[in-house]
Formats: C-alpha cells, sequence, structure tokens
C-alpha cells in the first residue's frame, strides 16, 4: 500500500475541480472505472470504498495505471450526505509503458 503519486492533495471544493484539471491537462487519455462497495452509516456520519482502476497516457510517453481503493467520508446534512473527504489506497502502481498486448474485442464481419 502506498502514497500518493507526486504528493497530490486538495481541499474543498475549488482546490478539488483545480487539481482535477491538472491531473487531466497534457493526457492523450485518462479512464478511471469506479465499482462501488460498502457504505458504513454511523449516525450523520458515512464512509464509502470503492474499488477503483485507473489508466492513463501523457502525450510525452508517460505512462499510468493502478488499482486502489478510495475511502470516502461523508456527513449528513438535513436530507443530503454532503463529501468531507477521500484517500487512496494504492493496491497496485505501474508508470512503465503500455506492452501494446491488447486483443480485439469483436471479430470482423465479412460481406455484412
Amino acid at each position: 500500500m502506498g502514497e500518493a503519486p507526486n504528493g497530490h492533495h486538495s481541499t474543498g471544493p475549488a482546490s478539488n475541480v483545480a487539481l482535477f484539471r491538472e491531473l487531466r491537462a497534457g493526457k492523450t487519455f485518462f479512464v478511471q472505472f469506479a465499482l462501488p462497495g460498502v457504505i458504513d452509516i454511523a449516525g450523520n456520519e458515512a464512509t464509502t470504498r470503492t474499488f477503483i482502476h485507473e489508466s492513463a497516457q501523457g502525450a510525452d510517453e508517460t505512462y499510468y495505471r493502478c488499482h486502489c481503493i478510495a475511502f470516502d467520508r461523508l456527513h449528513r446534512s438535513g436530507e443530503n450526505w454532503l463529501f468531507k473527504s477521500r484517500s487512496f489506497q494504492y493496491l497496485w502502481l505501474d508508470t512503465g509503458p503500455f506492452a501494446g498486448n491488447g486483443f480485439p474485442l469483436f471479430t470482423a464481419r465479412s460481406g455484412n
């Protein structure tokens, strides 16, 4: 389990949006798959765990793939749940070039 690459941190809505824009800037692509998991509710506080896979490639041939668990903390405010914080626990991180060993998902049809 590791620390966030490059020590990224943000607090508050404006800082969070700025960080997302910074992380996306200059990328050829960035993909995030999030699979929601457990939600624990204790009174007006809640925590969630979400399994996440991310892949990205930068224009300068930098690469990034990871599997991690995002831990979110929420607080109930009336009828709504407000986001308080998120932390990541990295399970696997790879910054090496993609191998290019993909395979076609669908076979080509002839005559159609």
